[in-house]
C-alpha cells in the first residue's frame, strides 16, 4: 500500500501562494503598462515641444518677413503721400496761375470793351464814368501783374477768385 504517492505538504502550493503569484503577475503587468504609458507620454511631450518650437521658429520668420513687408508698404505709402502732396502743390500752383490769368484776361476783355465804348461815346458824363471804370480795371490788372511777378498774391483774392470760378474745395 505503499503505492500511494505521498505528496509533501511543502510541495503543493497553497491557495495563498497561487493568489500571490497571480497578484504579482497582475502587478508586474500593470507596472509594465504604466511604464509604457509614461514613456509614451514623455515621447509625446517631446514631439509636441519639438513641433511647438518649429512652429515658433516659423512664426518668428513669418513675423520678420511680414514686418519687413509691412515696413516696405509703409515706406511706399509715405513716398506716395509725399509724391501726391508735391504733385498736388504743383497742380494747385498751376491752377492758381490759370485762375489769375483767367481773371486778368476777363478784365482785359472788359477793358477793351470799355475802350471801344469810350471811343464811341459822345456825352462826357457817360464817358467819365466809363473812364473811371476803365482806370479801376487797369489798376486792378496792374496790381495783379505786379503780385504775379513778385509771387505775392493775397490768399483772400485767390479764395475769392476760386469761389467765382467754382474751383473752391
Amino acid at each position: 500500500m505503499n503505492d500511494k504517492k505521498t505528496i509533501k505538504v511543502e510541495e503543493v502550493p497553497s491557495n495563498e501562494e497561487i493568489e500571490k503569484t497571480r497578484a504579482e503577475k497582475t502587478l508586474h503587468l500593470l507596472e509594465d503598462e504604466l511604464k509604457s504609458l509614461i514613456q509614451q507620454k514623455k515621447e509625446l511631450k517631446t514631439k509636441f515641444q519639438n513641433k511647438f518650437h518649429e512652429v515658433e521658429k516659423e512664426l518668428q520668420i513669418l513675423k520678420t518677413k511680414f514686418q519687413k513687408k509691412f515696413q516696405e508698404i509703409e515706406k511706399e505709402q509715405k513716398n506716395n503721400q509725399e509724391w501726391f502732396d508735391k504733385e498736388w502743390q504743383k497742380a494747385t500752383k498751376l491752377e492758381n496761375k490759370m485762375i489769375l490769368l483767367w481773371d486778368y484776361y476777363q478784365r482785359e476783355v472788359e477793358i477793351l470793351a470799355l475802350q471801344k465804348q469810350i471811343q464811341s461815346q459822345v456825352l462826357s458824363t457817360n464817358r467819365q464814368e466809363s473812364i473811371k471804370r476803365l482806370d479801376k480795371l487797369i489798376a486792378l490788372n496792374a496790381g495783379l501783374e505786379k503780385g504775379f511777378k513778385e509771387r505775392q498774391i493775397e490768399p483772400e483774392l485767390m479764395e475769392k477768385l476760386r469761389k467765382k470760378i467754382g474751383a473752391w474745395e
